[in-house]
Parts: C-alpha cells; structure tokens; sequence
C-alpha cells in the first residue's frame, strides 16, 4: 500500500477521493497544493467546506453516486 501512497504523491494531478457521503478519504500532494489544505486537516471534511462555488462540482459528484459512472475533469475552475 505505501507503493501506491508514493505513486499518488508523486504524480501533478490532485487527486481527491470521497465516501458515499462526498466526505475527503484520501488526499495526494497535488490535491493539497490545490486546495490548499493538508490531507490531515482535509480528512472527513465534506468537500463542499473546501470549496466555494461548489453547487456545480456537487451536482456531478451526486450524478456519480445515481449512476455509478466516473468523473474526470480537465481544467475544472474550483474557487477555493
């Protein structure tokens, strides 16, 4: 596991995994640098609290949970 830990923290895209209830479960170094908050404080928190302007990222992040289909974004604009 502390293999895959490396690689994740080693790559320049953030990476931001959530729960069924879209609270942060794991963070990257990238994703830290993005949000701004360390993976230690992120852990638990509903990815709303660390975004602004997240009804649309919110919106897509439920038509996951619906269906069960991925979500990959490119150039998303976040307000943090």
């Amino acid at each position: 596991m502390h293999c895959n830990r490396d690689i994740l923290d080693n790559i320049s895209t953030s990476i931001i995994a959530l729960d069924s209830s879209l609270n942060v479960r794991a963070l990257n170094s990238s994703g830290e640098d993005l949000l701004e908050f360390s993976e230690e404080r992120s852990l638990g928190q509903q990815v709303s609290k660390l975004l602004l302007d997240s009804a649309e990222l919110l919106a897509a992040l439920q038509q996951v949970l619906d269906t069960g289909s991925p979500l990959a974004r490119r150039g998303a604009p976040l307000t943090i």
